[in-house]
């Protein structure tokens, strides 16, 4: 400590010199600062500590034990309370909605879905209904607490808004109960919660460390952030791929809430935020969902102020991404918030300036909120109501503009548009499916293809979502640029692109005239391809789809012997484009003809993948079965980089692509165990994004990984990881990171004087203050397009097109012809932007070069992703090349020919 006073909770707990948790914070503190003034309660409602043993804010309650809680208060007021669960994580904790209201509500729960799922379709009502629906129904309103396992504080505020919902009386309870549904979600993340507190009760001692080191205060890699997978379930409200983030976006359509808000934590030496949010403001939010986050902000600021808290609003947490939780609701009509409460990290932490923040600090301002929310919400609920309808009736009819439909014809990879389709639906959005063949706007529609109208209640979700780019205000942009030519940085909080056509890689053409006969879609009954045919010579399975790539994986698996063809072959008038599949009846001997067959087609409908029966090897043009091009694919070991330096999201995203989505083994290795021995077991090493490997392997590891693929290994290296093996002291991949194109070079500055200048303007002034030989600027997170050299096997199946991911600001210069491929590489600059806002320069430096690399070293190979192919899992396109790189490429290395 620097020499002030101990607060009182950390007096109270030096004092008890206890090992238990509760020692933190004594119970009169903790009650007294948890809680509403001036209000009394129901006796029969029991408390925390009743049921637990301890005060609120005094213990961080575990996921297992909120459960419990919610428990006792549904077994004390079954009349006005329900508890369901609605998704199970990836370690089978459950993840629960508890429901609050009158007896009243709480009869008519039902009702009131119906009812809200009716006003989420006005169309299909009479004003009158209309109406008598918004007359009749309560405000819902949606509390979600910690879906950052680490932001701790906001579930005991969620018990303590249950309890008070149920418990007090007095003002503002008596008056909102009686117009709200309160839904309250106690732990959005629980294992990730359950990370974080196992850390926090190995590294307790008896009283809270309160320093920014401490280790209690400090977890180790991966953190209690993320979840099983270690994906940020924050931002998975667009690709819809975590368990977790499906299932409440499934019970959200069932309710439709009126407001939705996503509860965390941010940095100790920060207050509270909470709404207005800052710029920019996606597009497609409309004027009345700006007055509410209004309304919300000043209603809760009142409430702060008379409790003398501090908090900043319309600054830093921006309303741009469609895939968070506070902004995915807002394109279906609802209001989205988030609420940041500078965090202890555990029950204390100390600021810069000496003050303490504790638990119970966090547990009473997310609590104050929560009840200034669902006071918002009550007050306004007709108007609210309104609005909302009006969201959905102005969409439904088109008054955001852009075409009428958006059409997704079944071509090229039809897995990935089936995919999407599904995926849109399950969004809520209404999809058609065309049951002819047809053509509109110059596009060939086959039958199967898919349509989606932009008029319809979620239609400014379904511009958001399909549309290249959603634009931001002029002014903001011209203010960035103007930042950035002060070299400060842009005032952006996460990604500018998330097009879904070209996270796909799917055609989607926007059309205002579409004739063609088609029928809802509800997100199942995706056509199959024809069971394949017996053979007595084999099967092939054309490449580059989704479902070949599950084929393959499963095949591997599963031990049966595939190879790949590198060059086009022509079989009985069919072209098979490079990559296809070639599984040979010859090539597996240990199963007869009859059970390999059954084994194909299992693999086949399992997959979605079409497998076509052979009767000859031989090929008409292009190469046979027996040619050195057909390339044998066994079943590669993967290793995967684990731990430090691994940038943990890059890490987990990479090993639930190929476990989740392709069903393929990884096995997590620390980057400290590299070097071992044991190495020489896997045939494939990937290195995720991450900091320093080479301070992390140490001299003796990276000589051991260069050795290890020099014996016929095949290192794949992502982001950080890429750079890493371009550094010129490590020396496995032969390129260079570039500077700024037309930069201010490198000055000499020998002595203290340097020769004078004249600056005649500010153009020169601003010139003179540049940096010498800065690197490009950031890019925030754009998609960037590419095209693809058709003369490597690592880019078969690979349609031109594939976008990826690209933040920061490494660019590397194309590798030449004796060096190795540039197996993808990034489009013209009038052609590179595939979603999201690209800065001019930026866009002018990175076209032409290289994003996917390959190269040859000793008998191995090394192959560099310039960006992270599995970012998010979200990426559906590029993993077609991060396939060929795993899974076929041992099949390219001497160690394994």
């Amino acid at each position: 400590m620097r020499g002030h006073v101990l607060p009182k909770v950390l007096i109270a707990a030096l004092l008890t010199g206890s090992l238990m948790l509760s020692a933190a914070v004594s119970a009169d503190t903790a009650v007294e600062r948890v809680g509403w003034p001036d209000v009394s309660f129901d006796q029969a409602v029991p408390t925390l500590e009743s049921v637990l043993g301890y005060a609120p804010g005094e213990r961080i309650t575990s996921v297992d034990q909120a459960h419990i809680y919610l428990r006792a208060l549904a077994a004390a007021m079954p009349e006005r309370t329900r508890m369901v669960e609605y998704a199970r994580s990836w370690e089978g904790r459950p993840l629960v909605y508890f429901l609050v209201g009158t007896e009243e509500t709480m009869a008519r729960v039902d009702e009131i879905k119906a009812g809200m799922q009716a006003l989420a379709d006005p169309a299909e009502l009479s004003d009158e209904r209309v109406e008598s629906l918004i007359d009749d129904l309560p405000a819902v309103v949606w509390l979600a607490y910690g879906v950052h396992g680490n932001e701790i504080s906001s579930t005991d505020a969620g018990l303590q808004t249950a309890y008070h919902m149920l418990a007090a009386r007095g003002a503002p309870f008596d008056t909102i109960r009686e117009n709200t549904l309160v839904a309250i979600d106690p732990s959005q993340n629980p294992d990730g919660r359950e990370r974080f507190l196992n850390h926090f009760r190995e590294t307790y001692g008896i009283a809270p460390s309160t320093s920014a080191i401490a280790a209690e205060r400090r977890e180790p890699w991966p953190a209690g952030r993320t979840n099983h997978y270690l994906f940020d379930l924050n931002r998975d409200w667009l690709p819809l791929t975590q368990p977790e983030v499906i299932g409440r976006v499934a019970t959200f359509q069932e309710f439709f809430p009126l407001v939705h808000v996503d509860i965390h934590e941010m940095g100790t030496d920060s207050s509270y935020f909470f709404p207005p949010p800052a710029q920019p403001f996606n597009p497609h939010y409309v004027n009345a969902q700006e007055e509410m986050l209004d309304a919300y902000g000043r209603n809760n600021a009142k409430w702060f102020d008379l409790f003398g808290f501090e908090y900043f609003t319309q600054a830093v947490y921006d309303a741009y991404y469609p895939g968070y939780g506070d902004s995915w609701p807002a394109f279906h009509g609802s209001v989205g918030m988030t609420f940041e409460m500078a965090s202890a990290r555990g029950l204390a932490g100390e600021r810069r300036n000496g003050e303490i923040v504790t638990y119970a600090d966090g547990v009473q301002r997310h609590f104050v909120t929560s009840v200034g929310t669902i006071e918002t919400a009550s007050t306004n609920r007709e108007a609210f109501l309104s609005n909302f309808v009006e969201y959905r009736r102005s969409a439904d009819v088109g008054e955001h503009g852009g075409p009428r439909e958006y059409l997704i014809p079944l071509a090229g990879d039809a897995s990935a548009v089936h995919k999407l389709a599904s995926n849109l639906v399950r969004h809520g959005i209404e999809i058609r499916r065309t049951t002819e063949a047809g053509s509109a706007c110059d596009s060939d529609m086959p039958e199967g293809s898919y349509l989606v109208s932009s008029r319809q209640p979620a239609g400014r979700m379904v511009r958001t979502f399909l549309e290249q780019e959603s634009p931001m205000a002029e002014d903001f942009l011209a203010e960035q640029e103007r930042r950035r030519a002060l070299g400060l940085r842009a005032e952006l909080y996460d990604i500018l692109g998330w097009s879904l056509p070209s996270l796909y890689n799917v055609e989607v053409q926007p059309c205002d005239r579409v004739s063609i006969d088609a029928e809802v879609f509800d997100g199942s009954g995706v056509p199959a391809y024809a069971q394949p045919a017996t053979s007595q010579v084999g099967w092939l399975v054309p490449w580059g789809t989704q479902a070949a790539g599950r084929f393959l994986a499963a095949a591997q698996r599963a031990g049966l012997k595939v190879q790949g063809a590198d060059e086009v072959m022509t079989i009985f008038g069919r072209r098979y484009e490079r990559g296809t599949l070639v599984v040979r009846i010859a090539d597996n001997p240990e199963r007869d003809a009859g059970e390999l067959h059954m084994m194909v087609s299992h693999l086949a409908e399992m997959s979605g993948a079409e497998v076509v029966a052979t009767g000859t090897s031989y090929s008409e043009e292009g190469v046979s079965f027996g040619s050195s091009s057909v390339m044998s694919l066994p079943a590669p070991r993967i290793a995967l980089a684990w731990d430090d330096p691994t940038t943990s999201y890059s890490a987990g995203n990479t090993r639930f692509v190929l476990e989740r989505q392709y069903g393929y083994p990884v096995e997590p290795v620390r980057v400290e165990h590299l070097p071992a021995d044991e190495l020489d077991r896997f045939d494939v090493v990937i290195l995720p994004d991450g900091g320093n490997y080479a301070n992390a392997l140490g001299e003796r590891g990276v000589d051991r990984l260069k050795e290890w693929v020099g014996r016929g290994g095949v290192l794949v290296a992502m982001s950080g990881g890429m750079r890493f093996a371009a550094q010129d002291d490590v020396g496995l991949l032969p390129t260079d990171l570039e500077r700024l194109a037309d930069g201010k070079p490198e000055g000499d500055h020998e002595g203290d004087v340097v020769d004078g200048t004249q600056l005649e303007d500010q153009d020169a002034y601003q010139s003179a203050i540049l940096p010498e030989a800065p690197r490009p600027d950031s890019i925030p997170g754009v998609l960037l397009r590419t095209k693809t050299t058709t003369d490597t096997w690592l880019s078969a199946g690979v349609r031109d097109g594939v976008a990826f991911m690209v933040e920061g600001r490494d660019v590397y210069r194309p590798l030449t012809l004796d060096e190795g491929w540039n197996a993808l590489y990034f489009e013209a600059p009038d052609n590179i932007e595939a979603g999201g806002h690209l800065w001019a320069e930026n866009k002018a430096q990175w076209a032409f070069k290289p994003a996917v690399v390959q190269a040859s070293y000793g008998d191995g190979i090394v192959i560099g992703f310039v960006s992270d192919p599995t970012f998010r899992a979200a990426l559906d396109g590029a993993n077609v090349v991060f396939l060929n790189a795993v899974l076929r490429g041992p099949g390219h290395t001497a160690r394994l020919r």
